[in-house]
């Protein structure tokens, strides 16, 4: 969450998928909180900007 409305922030995550045991070939749910949206995203790298 960016409250600051005159610079855009940004972020990395990391999850453990391997101690979770999810396979590198599904794709996962994220849900946006802020704007109640929903996303699917594969397991490798992503970058996600506002």
């Amino acid at each position: 969450m960016n409250r600051d409305p005159h610079n855009v922030q940004s972020g990395w995550l990391e999850v453990p998928f391997e101690t979770l045991h999810i396979e590198e070939s599904e794709v996962f749910q994220v849900h946006g909180l802020l704007v109640d949206n929903f996303f699917l995203l594969p397991l490798k790298v992503r970058l996600i900007a506002p």
